[in-house]
């Protein structure tokens, strides 16, 4: 029996030996996963940290984009307001002008609004009470000048300030109102050109 009890160490020993080999061989197999998978998941992080960075650089350049173009806008929406201000002290002033300095404006709109023909010249209410006495002669003269027959209608118009010019069923607004509408490009533009 001593020969079965010497095969059965022997198996068994040899089966310890393969157990340990492959045991081993387990364990570097493991251990190569285990390395490649933490190179892997280094990888992936190293990855997902600089996808992070650029994705959070394009919502930091996105976001500085629009605060800037937000503090343009509000720039040019304060110069707006400082120049419909400039403006209206302007168009204030001319309405608030001494009567003698207002119609002598109002003799040099006549005069670059007047054409041949006769015409009908209308004032607001304000104007017509302290319309100058000899306006309709003066008027009358700038009209000759260039061929047209101009009277001053007793009749006031519903509007503040300037003069509506009739030449039959044709109107020419020569109101300040209408002036300033018709040129507010162009002021804007000159008085931007003036703050700025």
């Amino acid at each position: 029996m001593a020969g079965i009890d010497n095969i059965t160490k022997e198996i068994l020993q040899d089966a310890r030996a393969k157990a340990e080999g492959i045991l081993s061989e387990a364990r570097e197999k493991a251990d190569a996963i285990r390395s490649a998978s933490e190179e892997e998941t280094a990888a992936i992080l190293k990855q997902a940290d600089e996808n992070a960075a650029a994705e959070s650089a394009k919502t930091r350049s996105r976001t500085a984009s629009a605060a800037q173009m937000r503090a343009r806008e509000r720039r040019l929406s304060a110069r707006q307001e400082i120049i419909d201000e400039v403006l209206q002290k302007a168009y204030d002033r001319l309405d608030g002008q001494s009567t003698k300095d207002y119609f002598a404006m109002i003799e040099k709109l006549l005069e670059a609004n007047v054409t041949p023909g006769k015409g009908v010249i209308s004032f607001g209410a304000r104007d017509l009470g302290r319309l100058p006495e000899d306006f309709a002669e003066r008027a009358a003269a700038i009209g000759k000048k260039h061929g047209a027959e101009l009277f001053v209608s007793p009749t006031a118009e519903n509007i503040d300030n300037g003069f509506i010019l009739k030449y039959g069923g044709i109107e020419e607004n020569c109101t300040l109102a209408a002036l300033f509408a018709e040129k507010r490009d162009a002021l804007r533009d000159q008085v931007n050109g003036i703050l700025w």
